[in-house]
């Protein structure tokens, strides 16, 4: 169906006259979560290590500021606010992340932090739904998340288990302390799970906020990955 100019003004018009009589109100909020909150899942033996391919860009901070913070950008597997990513479990678990840091001091970030969260505890699907929430529970400390150093560029995650539902998040921290204000699924979370047999760029649409289901109705499903 096809719009004239003049009802888009109207339109707009419309809009402007609302958005007038609002005047300084209190901005929305992000909804209230009613799950409890609990410690951050943290699969054991989780090891880092570096890459020297630095990867695709995040998009930088607005200009003009001075205490901008770093952005932490997820390259590999490709993060998506909609989609979840399958590894194969027979394979190794790497996640590749880079930074920038538009106004430094540099060179580059000086360290990133990282957390995995199991998604199949109904407390943690709140992050998945909510993501700053997490940043609000546990900065600015982050204590309970894994600290690598600023040249770390990657993780290769084990003790997960097959079948089961994951995200991770991943942050920057620059030398003034400043870090990601914002957690985003299309740029520094993942949506993940393990599964048997799955081809090298799976990817499935909808949320992991329930254990997907076994295709093959295989046993080893819901034991760890060693």
């Amino acid at each position: 169906m096809r719009c004239s100019c003049f009802t888009l003004l109207g339109l707009c018009a419309f809009l402007a006259l609302s958005l007038a009589g609002c005047g300084r109100g209190a901005s929305p909020t992000s909804p209230a979560s009613a799950m409890s909150r609990s410690a951050g899942f943290h699969p054991a033996g989780l090891t880092a290590g570096a890459d020297g391919d630095a990867g695709t860009t995040p998009t930088p901070s607005p200009p003009g500021r001075d205490d901008a913070p770093p952005l932490a950008q997820i390259l590999d597997p490709q993060p998506s606010a909609f989609l979840a990513h399958f590894f194969d479990a027979s394979q190794p678990v790497t996640v590749r992340w880079t930074a920038t840091d538009p106004d430094g001091p540099g060179p580059g970030v000086k360290s990133f932090r990282y957390i995995v969260l199991d998604l199949s505890d109904p407390a943690n699907q709140t992050f998945l739904f909510d993501p700053d929430s997490l940043l609000a529970r546990d900065g600015p400390a982050f204590a309970n998340w894994t600290e690598v150093d600023g040249r770390v560029d990657q993780v290769t995650l084990e003790g997960l288990t097959i079948n089961n539902p994951y995200v991770l998040y991943v942050i920057a921290f620059d030398r003034r302390g400043e870090h990601d204000e914002h957690l985003e699924l299309k740029r520094n979370g993942l949506m993940f799970a393990l599964e048997l047999n799955a081809s090298p760029a799976r990817t499935q649409a909808g949320s992991l906020a329930a254990p997907p289901r076994n295709p093959h109705g295989d046993e080893s499903a819901g034991q760890p990955l060693h």
